[in-house]
């Protein structure tokens, strides 16, 4: 008998790291499912779909459930007026997993929608815990932010099949802080889709040797390092090309860059295609991602996909890159990054390319799927 893994799409997937990473899996989740005679069901939002690539008849649609107990008075009474809700609208998540049969369902990132899911095992995936490791910002801290994210955690972590992590760093802090045991986590990675376009038409526009951060303008991102750093490099014509969406730093950090008279220097291109990033990437100096956050981004990993020279903080901890292929720095040192931007200024060159990740990920996509697979040839005998 076939099994059937549900795949929970992250909306959108058209540009920026997240997109990559579900590109990435939706491939070795396809792959690794044929392998194993599972069939794969893809399930979307409802409100997602024009968000989703590749949608068709065979991608199922679910709509948000509000539990009777979260609606507020009004909520309620407006419920009871409506009578039965809508029938032509497609079931809660829960309900679809039941009716279309699934045995396991994938999520490729935390979040609340997991809490509704009761009677189908599901594997939750955790990129980081910005919450816990980066204190005092308020994109993680403010209003219910820490407490929304927190709840992803605990109401979920313990009641996975098992959790898929960015990498060993974010499977040990998944141990400590919410007691996840050690054999229920694998580091799956950060895996490369199987295709990735190229579009450097941006990146001939620059005309001067350029470094590169992509990444959107969020005050734990550390954009402010780069500028300081710039300002010490005299003897250089080179320049700083940021590109990604303003998320309330952008205007900011044009203000400073001018105050330091760089404000020819720095180059803000605004949100950009998946193609121009890495077009971009392909014609820099070098990646730069002094983010205070890590453990892993996508850039340095596609920097050295391409063999570009790539420098990350102190925040970064990646599982399989050979050593030495990545300059590692204090996030808030603006006399190193300067540093590390003379040599790499002063002596362009290329890295040993870095390979997709791809097998690696997908060896363990595969340990995953047997071990559940396994678990149902059991039950089948009882």
């Amino acid at each position: 008998m076939r099994l059937k893994l549900g795949l929970v799409e992250l909306a959108p997937d058209t540009t920026g790291g997240a997109a990559t990473y579900g590109r990435a899996m939706r491939h070795i989740l396809s792959k690794v499912c044929e392998e194993l005679d599972f069939d794969l069901v893809r399930l979307v939002h409802d409100k997602n779909r024009d968000h989703i690539a590749g949608i068709d008849e065979s991608v199922i649609s679910y709509r948000k459930w509000i539990p009777k107990s979260r609606q507020n008075p009004l909520e309620r009474l407006w419920t009871r007026i409506q009578g039965p809700a809508d029938s032509t609208a497609p079931d809660s998540l829960p309900k679809v997993l039941v009716r279309e049969k699934v045995d396991l369902v994938w999520f490729l990132a935390p979040n609340r929608v997991i809490e509704q899911v009761r009677d189908t095992p599901f594997v939750m995936t955790v990129w980081d815990l910005a919450h816990r490791e980066v204190q005092g910002f308020p994109e993680f801290n403010s209003g219910r932010g820490w407490a929304q994210r927190e709840s992803w955690y605990t109401q979920n972590i313990g009641r996975a099949f098992h959790v898929a992590t960015d990498s060993t760093h974010t499977g040990k802090s998944l141990e400590r802080i919410y007691g996840l045991y050690p054999h229920n986590w694998t580091a799956v990675g950060l895996p490369f889709p199987p295709e990735i376009a190229i579009d450097d038409a941006k990146a001939k526009e620059i005309e001067s040797p350029y470094f590169y951060y992509p990444a959107s303008f969020w005050p734990h991102k550390n954009h402010k390092v780069l500028i300081d750093a710039l300002a010490l490099l005299e003897d250089t014509p080179a320049c700083l090309v940021f590109t990604g969406t303003d998320e309330g730093m952008e205007d900011t950090l044009k203000i400073y860059a001018r105050e330091k008279g760089l404000e020819n220097r720095v180059k803000f291109l605004g949100r950009v295609t998946d193609a121009e990033v890495q077009g971009l990437i392909s014609q820099s100096l070098g990646v730069l991602m002094p983010s205070i956050l890590g453990p892993t981004n996508y850039p340095p990993l596609e920097a050295l996909r391409l063999g570009v020279p790539s420098v990350v903080s102190t925040a970064h901890h990646f599982d399989e890159i050979p050593e030495g292929s990545l300059a590692v720095i204090e996030p808030g040192n603006a006399e190193q990054w300067a540093n590390e931007m003379t040599r790499l200024s002063r002596s362009p060159s290329k890295v040993p390319a870095l390979d997709g990740g791809v097998k690696s990920s997908k060896a363990k996509v595969r340990q995953i799927l047997e071990s559940f697979k396994k678990i149902r040839e059991v039950m089948r005998l009882v």
